[in-house]
């Protein structure tokens, strides 16, 4: 039977990337191949994600038959060239297209270094794949825990949430602007989601009435979704990748990089929460950010992921 083990980079920090590889191994273990984490850090532990996954040092021993798989992060330019000649298969699973060139030279390709296969998070990163490659990038959805991000019982109409980690340079102009142009508005409570574990997060979006999302050159963009899954109200900017979900009615969308603009609608949406917490419009957003929220479950994931791993086993 082939064996899958997923590189992931040794960051202790919380990250969506991270989370989905794991989850891909959890479930493919639960449905019987398999898989398994490659970490290369000795001892390396993420304290702020509870997984079942497996995780192998791969420093020790780490034996390849032809039959394996190897699966590289698009931006992995040391595993692309570490594993190019091992005697195994090799597959690249990309979570963000903007970092794809971080790793490849303007004039390499993936199959310069053996990989014939590729698989995307989103729609966004497989139509940039196919329209740069000419690859046709098998799509896995994402999925977030419906089981930890979802409604609280009650919600702060003031409270904003933020992730100090996305865009961070738009963030102190966001909130230090706000602070001085609206001294009205000064009682809202700022929370940065920073640092915390999954269960953490959903109690911030569970209590929070607005996330603003300053997600950057994203894949996809995990964090607004969540946000969406826990009655949280998305005002910003979609970062690239969002446009796989982002619509009128499931948020209130700002240009990208537009922090200027952020400013003003934030403060016009707050204005009316502050007045009218339950107006109608508020209620739709929510209900229409629930049902987008909805479709990223972790059914629609493993019904892919396990279909697409089965065909790629065929042809080991």
């Amino acid at each position: 039977m082939s064996r899958i083990r997923f590189i992931c980079h040794d960051n202790p920090k919380p990250s969506g990337g991270i989370k989905v590889l794991y989850q891909h191994v959890e479930i493919l273990c639960d449905n019987g191949f398999d898989a398994a984490i490659l970490h290369f850090n000795p001892g390396f532990n993420l304290d702020w994600l509870d997984s079942t996954a497996p995780v192998i040092d791969a420093t020790k021993n780490l034996e390849l038959k032809p039959c394996d798989w190897i699966v590289i992060p698009e931006d992995d330019i040391q595993a692309l060239e570490s594993f190019a000649n091992v005697a195994c298969k090799r597959i690249v699973f990309c979570q963000g297209h903007f970092n794809i060139f971080k790793a490849l030279k303007k004039k390499k390709t993936w199959k310069d270094y053996g990989i014939n296969h590729v698989l995307a998070s989103s729609t966004e990163i497989q139509s940039y794949i196919k329209m740069v490659f000419g690859i046709h990038a098998n799509l896995i959805p994402l999925a977030i825990n419906h089981g930890i991000f979802k409604p609280g019982l009650q919600k702060n109409p003031l409270a904003v949430a933020y992730m100090p980690r996305k865009g961070s340079w738009n963030l102190k102009l966001i909130i230090s602007s706000f602070w001085h142009q609206y001294p009205q508005l000064r009682e809202v409570e700022w929370i940065a989601i920073d640092n915390m574990s999954e269960t953490q997060v959903a109690k911030v979006l569970q209590h929070a009435s607005i996330f603003i999302s300053t997600g950057y050159q994203e894949g996809f963009g995990l964090p607004p979704v969540e946000a969406m899954a826990c009655g949280a109200i998305v005002v910003g900017f979609k970062g690239g990748g969002g446009k796989d979900y982002a619509t009128e009615s499931n948020g209130i969308w700002v240009n990208d990089e537009d922090p200027i603009s952020l400013v003003k609608v934030l403060s016009d949406t707050l204005s009316q929460l502050k007045q009218q917490p339950h107006h109608p419009s508020f209620t739709n957003l929510r209900d229409q950010g629930f049902k987008t929220a909805s479709r990223y479950n972790k059914e629609r994931t493993k019904k892919e992921l396990i279909n697409i791993w089965r065909k790629l086993a065929s042809l080991s």
